[in-house]
């Protein structure tokens, strides 16, 4: 949904709390909404979401940027950056 443009609304459980950069509205970098795991605090936050179009159109653009963490090559060159890392040390300790 934010490679699309569209800012989320979650709750803050792993992956989805480092994928969404919540705040207050007009908070730099915010690209959507964390709501407490409580169907009324996630209907809430969702009313709110939908009711400030600003605030979400400012946010909408603020997760279209911050998708490109998330690509594919941009994670698939960050675990290759990884793997020959491990390899190096392997092969290191392996050498003394």
């Amino acid at each position: 949904a934010m490679a699309a443009g569209i800012p989320c609304v979650g709750t803050p459980s792993p992956g989805v709390a480092d994928s969404i950069c919540d705040g207050e509205n007009g908070t730099e970098g915010a690209n959507g909404w964390l709501a407490a795991p409580e169907p009324e605090k996630f209907a809430e936050v969702l009313r709110e979401a939908l009711q400030n179009e600003a605030e979400r159109k400012r946010r909408a653009k603020a997760a279209l940027q911050s998708s490109g963490a998330y690509a594919i090559g941009t994670t698939a060159c960050r675990m290759t950056e990884i793997y020959i890392q491990a390899m190096l040390q392997s092969a290191l300790s392996l050498a003394s």
